[in-house]
């Protein structure tokens, strides 16, 4: 029996009542009971009573104790702490190990009693990773916390942040881009005459990444550094939809962040082009912030169009 269920996995059956233990070549007996347990429920009373038919000849489940389960709980993050990466089975195994290397052979036999389940292992140590990480990766209070840091630095490195649950007028999202990014953009400005840089022949590419961050979407601005002669970054949006509303939220705080960094209310800032995908949204974004001139500007990704076609 394992975790009291019918074991199937270390026998093979032979016929209908007989089946044979794979470590030991010998034929398993199995334990059968034909006794029966009835219960009933009196809701006047709020008392259960149990029936019993026959004589039980199965074997009896230990009931496990509130120390027990304390104990079990305190060697998975007892080993947790040690080794954040440790796996159910490693914990299982160094910790029957440890007390075995000590000759406590007792001790031994009492914790392999304990993590004999990995079911168990696996549940303690999912509720303790996911009470550890929810305030840093899933909580703008530790956002507020990183920003207040990144600001002594580089403001641009986190520059926006939205949390719909205290302002619901715009959806969720994060913003992020750096004082080197912006300059990389503002080299690409095809309005301004002054502008003598090779970055002005540049595309900005938009592209929307689907698996970086879990149960979000980050929108990404991209352009070809040809100092650098590597595509180059320019700003990442984590956003929980890509749709018109997030990518055109996205394109302002790109051309808000230049204003702010040139402290030029006024300044326009238009590339030689953009290259997107197919998805609507793009095309919607691009006209609400830069207009039929951005449209006219617009090219399609050739392997996105062949998909899509």
């Amino acid at each position: 029996m394992s975790g009291w269920e019918e074991n199937k996995s270390s026998f093979k059956s032979i016929s209908r009542n007989e089946a044979l233990c794979k470590t030991c070549g010998m034929f398993a007996k199995k334990n059968f009971c034909g006794a029966k347990k009835l219960t009933e429920y009196s809701t006047s009373l709020q008392v259960l009573v149990v029936f019993h038919q026959g004589n039980h000849t199965c074997t009896m489940k230990n009931m496990e104790t509130r120390e027990m389960r304390q104990k079990r709980e305190e060697i998975v993050m007892q080993a947790l702490r040690s080794n954040l990466k440790a796996k159910p089975k490693q914990i299982q195994m160094s910790e029957v190990i440890f007390y075995l290397s000590k000759g406590m052979e007792k001790e031994a036999e009492d914790a392999a009693l304990l993590l004999s389940n990995v079911k168990q292992i696996s549940k303690i140590r999912a509720e303790y990773l996911k009470k550890l990480f929810s305030d840093d990766r899933h909580s703008f209070k530790a956002i507020r916390k990183a920003k207040k840091k990144l600001d002594k630095i580089d403001k641009y490195l986190l520059y926006q942040y939205n949390d719909k649950k205290l302002n619901p007028k715009k959806p969720t999202y994060i913003y992020k881009s750096s004082e080197d990014s912006i300059k990389l953009a503002i080299q690409m400005n095809v309005l301004d005459p002054k502008n003598q840089s090779l970055m002005k022949e540049e595309f900005l590419f938009l592209d929307t990444m689907h698996g970086r961050v879990k149960n979000m979407k980050t929108v990404t601005a991209w352009s070809y550094s040809t100092a650098a002669c590597k595509m180059m970054c320019i700003a990442t949006f984590e956003c929980e939809k890509e749709d018109r509303t997030n990518i055109t939220i996205f394109l302002e705080l790109l051309c808000n962040s230049m204003k702010e960094f040139l402290g030029q209310d006024d300044y326009d800032w238009l590339p030689r082009g953009f290259l997107v995908d197919a998805a609507g949204a793009n095309f919607h974004a691009i006209r609400n912030i830069f207009g039929r001139p951005g449209i006219k500007r617009t090219a399609v990704c050739q392997w996105h169009f062949k998909r899509c076609a």
